[in-house]
């Protein structure tokens, strides 16, 4: 198991990076358009302003993510208070130390996809929401390859956390993700497919879901 010293810093390293990226991000980068990204401002008319998905799917790929956020933040403030390895024997197994820093060297490279899915996509709509009227379709960076990279960010940091710190409770959060996730991001093909006809389809034809789409050349 990792030392308080350890998670600490790498936890609170990795959450730094990430808001200074966004920071650096909103600055100067924006409202303009990545290179690839397709804007549309005229939406098929018959399309519905529906907020995709359903409850049960949107609940199931948010809450599992936020709840994993705030494990990380409790683990920080346990480790400050030099406390993880006592509550560590009742919320975590005790995996093996060289699974811990594959877990924690993985997790660095979540943030980096992460912050390269921010930067490609404008417009970041909340699940909760109606997608926005005008709207730049992000098919640049992560995107090129698959359509869904921020849900693929969210499963691989849950799944590392569980490597990193042993919190067995993240394993339940990974399940239910995995299991909404597929109701979800169909919904939202769906409704993109309403609004944006010919465009959104033949970005499917060139992209996979959740892996990239492999093409043979014969």
């Amino acid at each position: 198991m990792l030392s308080n010293l350890e998670l600490l810093v790498n936890f609170f390293g990795m959450g730094i990076l990430f808001i200074v990226a966004l920071g650096l991000i909103k600055r100067f980068r924006g409202d303009k358009i990545p290179n690839g990204s397709i804007f549309i401002d005229k939406i098929e008319v018959n399309s519905k302003n529906e907020i995709p998905g359903n409850l049960w799917s949107r609940l199931g790929t948010t809450l599992p993510i936020i709840i994993t956020k705030g494990l990380e933040i409790l683990v920080m403030i346990l480790c400050l208070l030099n406390l993880w390895f006592v509550i560590s024997q009742y919320i975590a197994f005790n995996l093996p130390y060289w699974m811990n820093w594959v877990g924690i060297i993985i997790l660095w490279g979540v943030i980096g996809w992460d912050i390269a899915n921010f930067y490609y996509n404008v417009n970041v709509t909340r699940l909760y929401k109606p997608l926005k009227e005008k709207y730049a379709l992000a098919t640049g960076g992560p995107y090129k390859y698959v359509r869904h990279p921020m849900y693929i960010g969210g499963i691989l940091e849950i799944l590392m956390f569980f490597i990193t710190t042993g919190v067995w409770i993240s394993v339940l959060l990974l399940i239910i993700m995995i299991i909404a996730l597929p109701f979800q991001a169909k919904g939202e093909e769906r409704v993109l497919k309403n609004k944006f006809g010919k465009v959104y389809e033949d970005y499917i034809s060139q992209t996979g879901r959740f892996f990239p789409k492999i093409t043979k050349n014969i």
